[in-house]
């Protein structure tokens, strides 16, 4: 592992745990900060990372805007050099934008980030499946 990749993972953990004692908004802010700058930073273990605790947050804080990080996903879903970041990047995105969609997900702050992906893997099969028996059932094949 690069050491630059070392300081930069510990540089974002610092940035994460500034201002204990600042209110829920601010932190909240602080937090959409540091995490645009982990997405802008060039580090895909970085990105990836912040990709899921984004989630986390605005599930945490729903009343939050969150419109600049879902920009900036949108943009890495479609700019990343690995698809599964792409992926990510998306999924979250349409989190960020259309909560509602996604209502299936339980609030909590312990999911991880493996759990989330393949319950929206099945969950997205199971529609798909439900598609094809219309489908097919309607004799419009």
């Amino acid at each position: 592992m690069k050491i630059s990749t070392i300081l930069a993972s510990i540089f974002f953990t610092l940035l994460l745990t500034i201002n204990i004692f600042a209110s829920k908004s601010t932190k909240c802010d602080l937090a959409k900060m540091n995490y645009m700058k982990a997405l802008e930073s060039g580090y895909q273990s970085m990105i990836e990372s912040a990709v899921i605790n984004i989630m986390k947050l605005k599930m945490a804080t729903p009343s939050e805007d969150f419109s600049e990080l879902a920009e900036k996903l949108d943009q890495i879903s479609k700019e990343n050099s690995s698809k599964f970041i792409c992926y990510e990047a998306y999924i979250v995105s349409n989190y960020l934008k259309f909560p509602e969609r996604f209502n299936w997900i339980k609030a909590e702050n312990s999911i991880q980030k493996e759990e989330f992906f393949n319950q929206f893997s099945k969950k997205l099969k199971r529609q798909l499946q439900n598609i094809n028996r219309v489908y097919v059932s309607s004799g419009e094949n």
